[in-house]
């Protein structure tokens, strides 16, 4: 198909847009204290995010962000939020050493075994979580070591067994910094991650079993 050449009084032309007035007069207003991270979308479209220097920490608004919410109590740093694809009452947080999981919409929250590669001690922590399904959810979580020449990993849990635990996927000589499974993991089974060796950064990938 080839595109019909159009005249110069027919193309199309920008029109400036005035940014809404900041704040109160701008219908908008952040808590003081407050800074917004880990903005994250559920199936349904309900919004997820952390708000950092607040009482409570986890907030949730089903209006497209017009209005938001405190959820499950939860009071906690948060370095990360993932929302299962297939359900969206199944939400994962994750603080510098633990995982907690809801399975009510973030009304409740119990923690996963705690310290995936040692997070929590050491100067180790916890950076990106990413879930994925196959027969159940599976979990993979990325930690750094702040130390210098130590490094953290990839760490996965599988909820199938009655006591689910974390396994290491076997990334050595990196500090992980976030994660994400492909689109079409039932398939192709990749797990992607962004890393440092402390000189430089990479995108590295992994698929099924390889080493």
């Amino acid at each position: 198909l080839i595109p019909t050449p159009l005249l110069a009084s027919e193309e199309v032309k920008w029109t400036e847009v005035s940014i809404p007035t900041q704040g109160k007069p701008g219908n908008w207003l952040l808590a003081s204290g407050s800074d917004v991270q880990h903005l994250t979308m559920a199936i349904d479209g309900t919004l997820y995010a952390y708000g950092k220097g607040l009482t409570y920490t986890l907030y949730k608004s089903t209006d497209d962000g017009d209005t938001w919410s405190y959820i499950g109590d939860v009071r906690d740093a948060i370095v990360d939020i993932a929302i299962a694809s297939d359900n969206p009452n199944i939400i994962y947080y994750a603080t510098t050493a633990t995982v907690y999981r809801s399975t009510d919409g973030g009304k409740t929250f119990s923690s996963l075994p705690s310290g995936p590669g040692g997070a929590g001690s050491n100067n180790i922590e916890i950076t990106a979580i990413a879930i994925t399904r196959l027969n159940n959810y599976i979990i993979d979580v990325a930690t750094r070591d702040k130390d210098n020449a130590q490094f953290g990993g990839v760490y996965t849990l599988d909820e199938t067994p009655v006591i689910p635990s974390w396994v290491n996927t076997g990334l050595a000589g990196y500090d992980v910094y976030a994660l994400a499974f492909s689109p079409n993991y039932l398939a192709d089974r990749q797990l992607v991650a962004a890393v440092t060796d402390e000189a430089d950064t990479f995108v590295m990938s992994k698929v099924g079993g390889a080493g």
